[in-house]
């Protein structure tokens, strides 16, 4: 029933955003693109992809799960056909998996999707932060960068904090749990791990930013890199606060309004940058997850 209602709620305000913008507006513009840059903007979204892989990589090795590169390569873009997972709830196909295929507790691989989460949320908010600050020329955005860079400086501590003040008694039976995965998995938020998972984050969603940058220039409007940043990191964080699956609608909805109040574009060609966008990130990455997972199903699991 969830399920329905969450399919309902987005087709419906994609079905909204459409009507009022005009179906014929919208297919006249998107007519314009120039279709050379299609190519670049996929590699940026590519470049997206093998950013956050590379930080995969590095925090399983930190926790000292043991997998080889293939499956490693194959259960990490597998959890790109659940992108449209409500709340990005389909990353947990990457525990699933590696219990299934290399014998992982999920007391040592859930911190790793937790942490994965935790950076491209602070990623996305230190893009924010510069954008908007430079964008706006607002002092106060330059200290939520600074605020963002001293709370990772500290995350080992406030664990440390947490699991000797045995805060997660809290949550009951499953504070057992959180207290487990948290204690083996501690170095995952050592200083250098967090900052090099923070910078990670921050590069790969740059990335998707440059190719907005890419899709309005491509539709003849004036481009600005930093205000691109800005629209595509909030219209990013917005739908997944959002909850909807993959934010389908709301971010769409989220970065035409920007568009067309930052950079005075007609809404029918902010609707259309946003249908080009999101077709070349989020489909391009679940079309991805779709060939990882037909091949990972093929794939043997690790002798134990």
């Amino acid at each position: 029933m969830n399920k329905n209602v969450s399919r309902v709620l987005v087709f419906g305000l994609l079905l909204v955003v459409i009507i009022l913008s005009g179906p014929q507006k919208i297919i006249s513009s998107l007519l314009l693109f120039r279709r050379d840059l299609i190519v670049p903007i996929i590699l940026l979204s590519i470049a997206n992809f093998i950013t956050r892989f590379v930080r995969w990589e590095l925090i399983t090795k930190c926790v000292g799960i043991k997998i080889r590169l293939k499956e490693s390569v194959l259960i990490f873009f597998s959890s790109f056909l659940f992108s449209i997972a409500p709340a990005k709830s389909g990353d947990l196909i990457k525990p699933y998996y590696l219990k299934k295929y290399t014998g992982t507790k999920y007391a040592l691989s859930l911190p790793v999707i937790f942490l994965e989460r935790v950076f491209d949320v602070l990623g996305i908010i230190l893009l924010i932060s510069v954008s908007g600050a430079l964008y706006f020329g607002e002092v106060v955005l330059f200290a939520l960068f600074f605020g963002i860079i001293i709370a990772t400086l500290f995350i080992e501590t406030i664990v440390s904090l947490l699991l000797k003040k045995n805060c997660m008694a809290f949550f009951g039976k499953r504070g057992a749990h959180i207290k487990e995965a948290l204690r083996t998995s501690k170095e995952l938020f050592s200083r250098r791990i967090s900052l090099v998972s923070l910078f990670l984050g921050v590069s790969a969603w740059f990335f998707e930013c440059a190719g907005l940058y890419l899709v309005v220039s491509g539709f003849g409007v004036s481009a600005d890199i930093i205000r691109e940043t800005l629209i595509y990191s909030a219209a990013t964080l917005g739908g997944a606060a959002s909850m909807l699956p993959g934010g389908l609608g709301a971010t769409e909805g989220g970065m035409a309004y920007l568009l067309s109040s930052f950079a005075s574009t007609p809404v029918a060609v902010s609707v259309s940058i946003t249908f080009v966008i999101r077709a070349l990130t989020l489909w391009i990455a679940v079309l991805i997850g779709f060939f990882a997972n037909l091949m990972l199903v093929r794939t043997e699991p690790q002798k134990k």
